[in-house]
């Protein structure tokens, strides 16, 4: 984890955020979700707000888009040649604008502070940016296959398919839109697997990392 720094004299205190990064199943909206119960507990003047699906809500409503956009604008990869067609005759704005668009919106949210940020490549976008914390969650196969049929109530065999095409997706979004690897591991200041370690535990540990960043 990452040392505190002391804060120049006569600067305004900066918000933490956390970005999440994670493999299908290894629990992250779980995780998040928890961790935004823990730091609102605190009763701070500022409450912790959990982005993940409902961040697409906010780079709509930021950038004055229609909600008709929403089903364009996901970390799943876009097929080649219907993004060709569609970026062709207009049909929507291209997967590069919006994309666009979501990094102000997340860059926006993480400046403001005490938000928690998951998935879409948060951590490299933000990495300059004072005050974040950055987190992967791994988990073993079984263990997020199981996750994902709980979740989904898939089969076994479909569970595994959905975590194989979310993963590659994922992998695809962040390896387009920033140049990098999501499962390099030295791009985050944790790597959490919660093959072992409880959602609890995990959101605990991170909890009590970014109180005491405050």
């Amino acid at each position: 984890m990452k040392e505190r720094t002391k804060r120049p004299k006569g600067r305004p205190p900066v918000r933490p955020f956390l970005t999440i990064s994670r493999e299908a199943g290894a629990g992250a909206i779980t995780v998040g979700q928890r961790v935004v119960e823990l730091l609102n507990h605190k009763k701070g003047d500022v409450p912790w707000t959990l982005f993940d699906k409902n961040l697409v809500d906010a780079v709509l409503e930021k950038h004055n888009l229609p909600k008709a956009l929403s089903k364009y604008m996901t970390e799943d990869a876009v097929n080649t040649l219907q993004k060709f067609i569609d970026d062709l005759f207009g049909l929507h704005p291209p997967s590069h604008a919006l994309v666009r668009k979501t990094n102000e919106t997340i860059l926006t949210l993480a400046q403001m502070g005490n938000t928690v940020l998951v998935g879409r490549g948060g951590n490299f976008l933000t990495r300059g940016l004072e005050g974040g914390f950055h987190v992967r969650l791994v988990a073993s196969r079984d263990k997020r296959i199981k996750r994902l049929q709980e979740y989904y109530g898939l089969s076994e065999k479909q569970a595994a398919e959905r975590m194989k095409t979310i993963d590659q997706d994922r992998r695809k979004y962040v390896s387009d839109a920033f140049g990098k690897d999501v499962s390099d591991i030295v791009s985050y200041d944790c790597v959490i697997n919660t093959t072992w370690l409880s959602c609890e535990a995990a959101a605990q540990l991170i909890a009590s990392h970014l109180l005491g960043q405050e």
